[in-house]
């Protein structure tokens, strides 16, 4: 059976909430402690309970559900379900939910898990973006990982391309708190079968997070993997906060990898950014014989605007 998102999050609290209870009531139970109606059509109750037993066990993903309650979710009443007394389940808890939540402690575990499943709903509820096979991009921008998912999920399994995705997810945790002091949520990536995917952050679509999010995931293919180097122009700095930009380049001048930084305007950083972009610059650029070949091809020199009045004058 396919060990689908809802499955493994269902199966994970199972053992401490099921309490011998049929798996399909199990699971719409989880459901109504995260879903509060804003009708009388309530689609948690419309459910059939062969379909609730399906999502549990992995045998019908939970889209068409997720698809019309992810509006309306309530993760202070699910992290209030979650509520226990016992040490024991708490610190299985937190093992359960680590490679999601590196951070998660018996303090916070309740909201972890119930911002996870949050994601979960939100990732089945969210279009679908279509990829051609064999590789995955990760957001706008974003060169593809020269990986065939379908290849690794053949070979090793689901929970393989699960363990990719859990690592990547952790290391943008990590990141993305250095980033935001842990105030703003991490970008997520969800690795799908069929050759698509899904990388937003959670209830945040503006221009400034979704650069930020690449930023986030360059950064973190780059610590897990092999790559060498990687590349970001100024324009996906341009509509980010100054005080993120600071952690930014603090995180690039750390990097013990190569990052190249192309950018305009310097002026327009805090001197933090400033003095970071000071002691490492490489080459620098400017008009009136700092360009790149000597001259600027955009500009049109003597010579060319004397041709260009010569041919004017010779049709005449």
């Amino acid at each position: 059976m396919a060990d689908t998102e809802f499955k493994v999050f269902a199966q994970l609290l199972a053992t401490k909430y099921r309490k011998g209870r049929k798996v399909e009531a199990f699971a719409q139970e989880l459901f109504k402690e995260i879903y509060l109606p804003e009708s009388e059509d309530d689609p948690d109750e419309n459910t059939l309970p062969r379909t609730y037993r399906g999502y549990y066990y992995g045998q019908n993903d939970i889209t068409e559900l997720a698809s019309q309650i992810a509006g309306s979710l309530d993760t202070s009443n699910f992290a209030s379900y979650l509520q226990t007394a016992s040490d024991g389940t708490i610190e299985s808890l937190c093992e359960a939910f680590c490679p999601w939540y590196p951070d998660i402690d018996a303090d916070n575990h309740c909201q972890r898990i119930a911002a996870r499943f949050k994601d979960l709903i939100d990732y089945a509820a969210a279009p679908k973006t279509k990829i051609a096979p064999p590789a995955i991009v990760a957001g706008r921008g974003v060169p593809g990982l020269l990986i065939d998912y379908n290849a690794l999920m053949r070979k090793h399994g689901v929970s393989f391309v699960r363990k990719v995705e859990s690592a990547i997810y952790g290391e943008m945790v990590r990141i993305n708190d250095f980033i935001y002091d842990s105030e703003r949520p991490a970008p997520r990536i969800d690795l799908k079968k069929d050759g698509s995917y899904k990388f937003f952050t959670p209830d945040d679509d503006g221009t400034g997070t979704n650069f930020r999010g690449m930023i986030v995931f360059d950064l973190s293919i780059l610590r897990l993997t092999q790559i060498p180097a990687i590349s970001h122009d100024s324009l996906i700095f341009k509509n980010i906060a100054d005080l993120p930009i600071d952690r930014i380049f603090q995180l690039y001048q750390t990097s013990p990898k190569q990052i190249f930084v192309v950018f305009d305007k310097k002026d327009a950083f805090t001197q933090t950014t400033q003095d970071i972009i000071d002691a490492t610059t490489v080459i620098e650029l400017h008009e009136n014989g700092g360009e790149l070949f000597g001259w600027s091809w955009a500009k049109k020199t003597k010579e060319m605007q004397e041709v260009k009045a010569a041919d004017e004058q010779s049709v005449e």
